[in-house]
């Protein structure tokens, strides 16, 4: 978790390489995105998911 101003926001990193931003869809948290996608993706890209603000 990190602060941001007056609020914590989940996120994770997975991987090595050029950064890979994932942004989920209104509504939806971080655990959403498939594991064997992010593992998949992470072989080559530092993958990088988050909460969105207020989810």
């Amino acid at each position: 978790m990190v602060r941001v101003e007056d609020i914590y926001m989940s996120y994770r990193i997975c991987g090595t390489g050029y950064p890979l931003l994932l942004i989920m869809g209104y509504g939806g948290t971080m655990n959403l995105w498939e594991e064997r996608l992010l593992m998949s993706l992470a072989k080559k890209y530092r993958v990088i998911i988050f909460d969105n603000r207020g989810i």
